[in-house]
């Protein structure tokens, strides 16, 4: 096993980085709309220790250039297919937060034979309210994306972790402000129009839904139908967090998505013993 690298690079319009030791279980990180890869940067110390992490920037965002047309959930996942494709990797359990967990959904059902476990971080299986995403596009089309950046910080992080952690809310606001309001518009498209619900009884690959127990966008309550929708999976609650508890929560996220992959990695193990 070689100690741990860090390669950056980007395939077609993809950015990505593959970072950790080679011959263990790769994670693939996937990030919310209007967020990019760094939001995992509180996460990688850790997992990068025992796994090896490719996290990347969805079309439009952090170093991905936009497409320049609205997209839907399964060009998202197909970017993700292509970019293992490109980096010569089979198998990887996946992990998507919000939009990221969209993506999951559809790679787990789609596409099984790529992926060896999905978490679905504060996400659902479709939009409660698509008018609402509609405004939000129609604003920032109309201004720019600082018109909702104090609205996302205040559903993403809780008022104690803002008051707590000024400096990182301060990185947060940065980072969806650093989104291309063409990338956020052609991936919000996707988000407002996704209905996955048909999907989630075809999952039969092992799959964790994790949120926040403070998360008013994908609730616990929605959490607790996306896992009585999908067979066999498993639900887990992080107190303390909203839409974001990898970075609000990063121990309890680190320490609840390795259990679940290595419980995983355990019984694939066993099935060729």
């Amino acid at each position: 096993m070689r100690t741990n690298s860090l390669m950056e690079t980007r395939f077609g319009k993809s950015h990505y980085q593959i970072e950790g030791p080679e011959s263990v279980p790769v994670i693939v990180l996937g990030h919310g709309l209007a967020a990019n890869s760094t939001m995992w940067d509180r996460n990688i110390p850790e997992l990068v220790s025992r796994y090896r992490v490719l996290r990347y920037d969805a079309r439009g965002h952090g170093k991905s250039p936009s497409r320049g047309a609205a997209c839907t959930v399964a060009d998202l996942a197909v970017d993700v297919i292509e970019l293992l494709d490109a980096a010569g990797i089979e198998r990887v359990h996946f992990c998507g937060q919000s939009m990221g967990g969209l993506i999951g959904q559809y790679l787990a059902a789609e596409f099984p034979s790529r992926v060896c476990s999905v978490t679905l971080c504060n996400t659902m299986s479709r939009q409660m309210a698509p008018d609402v995403w509609q405004k939000r596009i129609d604003s920032v089309h109309q201004g720019d994306i600082d018109s909702i950046v104090e609205g996302t910080v205040a559903r993403w992080l809780t008022s104690a972790f803002q008051a707590r952690e000024i400096d990182f809310a301060d990185c947060v606001r940065r980072m969806i402000l650093e989104t291309a309001p063409a990338g956020y518009i052609e991936c919000a498209s996707a988000v407002r129009d996704a209905d996955q619900t048909r999907l989630l009884g075809a999952i039969r690959i092992p799959t964790l839904v994790l949120t926040g127990s403070e998360d008013e966008i994908a609730t616990p309550h929605l959490a607790e139908q996306l896992h009585a929708a999908i067979p066999g999976s498993f639900l887990k609650i992080i107190p303390d967090a909203a839409h974001m508890p990898n970075i609000e929560q990063p121990g309890a996220f680190n320490r609840l998505l390795s259990e679940f992959v290595d419980s995983v990695e355990r019984t694939r193990e066993a099935s060729f013993t």
